[in-house]
């Protein structure tokens, strides 16, 4: 037997997990955006001893080097979020430029879709470990070089076969015969 509920009722628990979504899904930001600020040590100093369980001044114990964990974990979060959008963006762009020059240009397209199955050959992780390790002084931008040169083969893919049924829609082929460039 099922119980309908009336349309107010429905509205409010819609509402309800509405809400819910939004606060899980800002929560998590808002303290990587604020966690330095409310970090309750410097990330540097150590304030316990070594490997020290949680408790006292450590609230998640401490690290190998007696450093708050909960501290590090507050402080880092914001590099990590700017990183990831970054390469988010930074893949985004250009397999969009990519992609749409590969679907109205076949012979440059042929010569992309070869290159990235070739490159989707690579496991993404196992590249961007590689590429971290075998560049000079390695760190964040290493990482993040990797992963834009390793995420740009799967998203012209997707790209080229987004835009590929529009080349051939009327519209295009009307603009194009009226002497319209391709841009």
């Amino acid at each position: 037997m099922t119980v309908v509920l009336p349309t107010a009722e429905r509205r409010v628990s819609r509402r309800g997990r509405t809400g819910a979504l939004v606060l899980v899904t800002l929560l998590p930001l808002l303290l990587t955006v604020m966690g330095p600020f409310v970090a309750p040590h410097s990330i540097d100093s150590p304030v316990t001893a070594p490997f020290a369980p949680s408790g006292g001044d450590a609230l998640l114990g401490g690290d190998q080097l007696g450093r708050d964990v909960l501290s590090r974990l507050l402080s880092g979060g914001t590099l990590l979020v700017a990183g990831a959008l970054l390469v988010a963006l930074a893949v985004t762009l250009t397999a969009t430029v990519i992609g749409c020059v590969a679907v109205l240009r076949p012979a440059f397209g042929r010569v992309v879709e070869r290159s990235a199955d070739i490159a989707i050959l690579l496991p993404p992780l196992l590249g961007i470990m590689l590429i971290a390790l075998a560049w000079p002084g390695g760190g964040r931008r290493a990482v993040i070089v990797a992963a834009v040169v390793l995420g740009v083969p799967y998203a012209v893919r997707v790209v080229a076969a987004a835009a590929s049924p529009l080349v051939t829609a009327g519209y295009v082929e009307a603009a194009l015969t009226r002497g319209e460039s391709t841009t």
